[in-house]
């Protein structure tokens, strides 16, 4: 210790001129970092929540926005202030020419860069003169905005409690600008507008996307093509290289879409090159004429774009016949189109058509242009369509959707028109079929009759419609009101057809509120007023409302005095008047079996099952809600006595694809494969997937016919497309399967692909999948 001491007292100026000299270094270094973190952009601080989506937008082309992470940034900034790391009022816009890349550098910064920060997002596609407020109401999802007036609108906007950034897309010359501009007044709004309008006097700051390197356009082109530029033979790499120095210009839709036009050259690029050589383009307008190029076509306007991206989204083949049977579809120019068809569409493209995709895009061409030649085409069709078709119009929905956005961005005159008014009408009633309720309510909305038939028409549809949304948009006493006032409407004009129809949707809707008591005084009123005459459709509805009500109400004495020797024959005399007449034999079926007469019970539910299989379709839902029964069930069912048999052969001799698949299931149980493998292949000409999952099944086991494991691959693959549940558990089955066997197989990567199919199975409900995934 004395030694220590000793030190320190010989070297004690040392040691102070040390310390000093070293907390002056700490100071000074202490100082120079809280500088330059003061002259530096505070970095964002982590939200204590995620962004809050008032929408999401379609998908867009690509995956990342490559070459442009600085401009990202420095826009970035420009909403979010990273000085003050806050948000204010204010208006940016992003331009560029067509195909540069601006929808996908807006969609970076809504998806991505602001995903973790505390506000509110929203995404808006102009459409043309559309009012911005009319595509607020129908695509924000948020019930601050949903369905809401403009002034409802703004007020939501000027109230937000969070800061709110606007992405506008898809901006031109039709916008309407002053719309946008009184969004801008709001508050807390950020407004990023992006398109080919460049000068808008609100604008905060403006940026405009120029072309990318050549570097980056090689990196997209390799990507999307698949090949290396390195790697090609001297011709072409010198072919590619001229292609994406002269013709593509640092755009990258058109290096993505040279990227695949590969496909349509069997891999010859300086074919692919020759080609686009002989296509003339001008400086004024480059993209226009190497669109022109790309699809060798004489002109292309708009609607022609349009309508060609469009047909993107048929994707799945089984419901193509629908759309090919919903057109009056010829054959001019298909080859010549077809094998030139390189558009990009969001993260998909279209390579190769087969014969139905050909004659749908030849009838896409001809009636898009004329918008009213489309509207007629599918109104005309619409009206010959049949309810068991109604599944096929969820798909060519997308078309129809297109015509209207069409029609609202560029002819809303046309919306005024009987014409449109009538297809609306039909439409409305396809997605009641299809029990998209919300769009029912929006296209029978649409509909503004000058008919008096087609205003009664709507009127029926939107009351069903509003009835959906009680709760919600509507409360039960406006419906209820509603149908008041229609009633006390067609009372003055002393139209018993419209008045009982109505009356039978009143107390329809009524039952569905269960307001049981009011829709049995209703049903008493109106049989007090009208002999029960089952002769006559509208008493025939009215007579199963009556049977249904007073069953729900456990009203034996009611329903004892309805149902009567007379009535019941009069039922079965005229039991094709109404599909009503089947449920009523269904409801008696159900009353007579809460009485314990179960003999009587089921020969009334035979009646209904042989009404509906003729009326309706083969194992319609009615059926099954009423029995109760398997496939397997159902098909031991139809064999039990001769009446049903009978019914079955009808279908059977119509080739229906439901009794096709039903009798399959028959014939496979008691071991009749080769039959059943006829029956099943019948099935699946007539797109039934039930019907190839079980055709694929017995090619797996080797039931019928040799083990086809190929065959039954292809057939599970394809309804796997289609979103069937049974195949996506099958083809995990089969890629489990260590007896499959294919050149150059890769287990671990058929194990991963059956997990997915599993996994999809089991999120489809499926509880085979859920235990063979317990399994793993």
């Amino acid at each position: 210790m004395n030694v220590i001491f000793e030190f320190i007292s010989d070297n004690i100026n040392t040691i102070l001129i040390d310390v000093i000299g070293g907390l002056i270094l700490a100071f000074l270094l202490m100082l120079i970092s809280v500088i330059v973190k003061k002259l530096s952009p505070k970095p964002l601080q982590e939200p204590k929540e995620q962004a809050i989506y008032l929408n999401t937008p379609e998908r867009y082309l690509g995956d990342n926005c490559i070459g442009r992470y600085e401009l990202l940034e420095k826009v970035f900034y420009k909403i979010v202030d990273g000085e003050k790391n806050q948000i204010t009022r204010k208006c940016i816009t992003i331009t560029g020419e067509e195909g540069i890349g601006k929808s996908l550098f807006c969609y970076t910064l809504f998806e991505y860069d602001l995903k973790k920060y505390l506000v509110y997002l929203g995404w808006i596609d102009c459409n043309g003169k559309q009012s911005i407020f009319d595509i607020i109401k129908t695509t924000f999802k948020d019930p601050r905005f949903h369905r809401k007036s403009k002034n409802d609108i703004l007020n939501a906007f000027n109230n937000m409690d969070k800061p709110c950034i606007l992405f506008v897309d898809q901006i031109d010359q039709y916008t309407p600008i002053n719309e946008l501009e009184e969004i801008s007044h709001c508050p807390n709004v950020i407004l990023v507008l992006s398109g080919t309008l460049r000068k808008i006097n609100f604008v905060y700051y403006s940026i405009e996307l120029p072309p990318l390197g050549s570097d980056f356009v090689r990196v997209i082109f390799e990507k999307k093509s698949g090949e290396e530029i390195i790697l090609m033979d001297k011709v072409s790499s010198k072919s590619v290289n001229i292609l994406l120095d002269d013709y593509v210009r640092g755009n990258p839709f058109l290096a993505i879409a040279v990227a695949k036009a590969k496909y349509h050259y069997n891999g010859r690029w300086d074919k692919v090159l020759e080609s686009v050589k002989k296509r003339s383009y001008s400086e004024k307008d480059y993209l226009k004429n190497i669109l022109k190029q790309l699809y060798k076509i004489d002109e292309l306007d708009n609607f022609e774009r349009i309508a060609l991206s469009k047909l993107s989204a048929f994707e799945y083949t089984g419901f193509v016949e629908s759309v090919f049977e919903l057109l009056d579809i010829s054959n001019y120019c298909v080859e010549h189109l077809c094998n030139t068809y390189w558009l990009v569409q969001e993260d998909s493209v279209l390579y190769s058509m087969d014969k139905f995709h050909q004659e749908v895009i030849v009838k896409v061409l001809d009636d898009e242009v004329n918008l009213r030649n489309a509207i007629r085409a599918i109104y005309n069709s619409l009206l010959r369509w049949k309810t068991h078709k109604d599944n096929g119009f969820k798909w060519v929905s997308v078309y129809i959707e297109n015509i209207l956005k069409n029609v609202q961005g560029y002819a809303v005159h046309i919306m005024d028109e009987e014409i449109f008014s009538k297809l609306s009408y039909q439409v409305a009633c396809k997605y009641e079929n299809i029990k998209d309720k919300e769009n029912q309510l929006k296209w029978i909305e649409l509909c503004k009759p000058q008919d008096l038939k087609l205003a009664y028409k709507k009127t029926y549809i939107e009351l069903r419609a509003q009835a959906n949304f009680i709760d919600t948009l509507f409360s039960f006493s406006e419906v209820n009101q509603s149908y008041l006032d229609f009633l006390r409407e067609i009372e003055t004009n002393n139209d018993y057809g419209q008045k009982s129809y109505i009356l039978e949707e009143y107390c329809n809707f009524l039952i569905g509120e269960k307001r049981y008591k009011e829709a049995i005084s209703l049903c008493e009123k109106y049989f007090e007023a009208y002999d029960i005459d089952l002769s006559n459709i509208y008493s025939c509805n009215m007579f199963f409302r009556f049977l249904q009500v007073a069953n729900l109400l456990n009203d034996e004495e009611t329903l004892k005095c309805i149902i009567s020797d007379a009535i019941i024959q009069d039922l079965y005399q005229n039991d094709k008047i109404s599909i009503a007449a089947a449920w009523s034999f269904g409801e008696l079926g159900e009353i007579y079996k809460k009485w314990g007469n179960e003999e009587t019970s089921d020969m009334y539910i035979r009646h209904m099952v042989v009404l509906l299989n003729e009326e309706r379709c083969f194992f319609h839902d009615d059926i099954k809600v009423n029995l109760k029964k398997t496939d397997e069930e159902f098909a031991e069912y139809m064999h039990s006595c001769d009446e049903l048999l009978n019914s079955l052969s009808d279908a059977l001799n119509k080739m229906d694809a439901e009794a096709l698949y039903i009798e399959g299931r028959y014939q496979e149980k008691y071991g009749n494969y080769e039959d059943a493998i006829i029956l099943y292949e019948k099935a699946a000409t007539r797109d039934s997937l039930r019907g190839m999952c079980s055709l694929a099944l017995l090619y797996y086991r080797g039931q019928g016919e040799s083990r086809d494991y190929d065959k039954a691959r292809r057939y599970w693959e394809y309804c796997c497309e289609r979103g069937h549940r049974g195949s996506h558990y099958w083809l995990g089955i089969l890629l489990l399967d260590t007896e499959y066997s294919y050149p150059g197989r890769d287990y671990d990567k058929d194990r991963e692909l059956a997990l997915k199919h599993l996994t999809k199975a089991a999120e489809l409900g499926s509880e085979w999948a859920k235990q063979k995934l317990s399994e793993f």
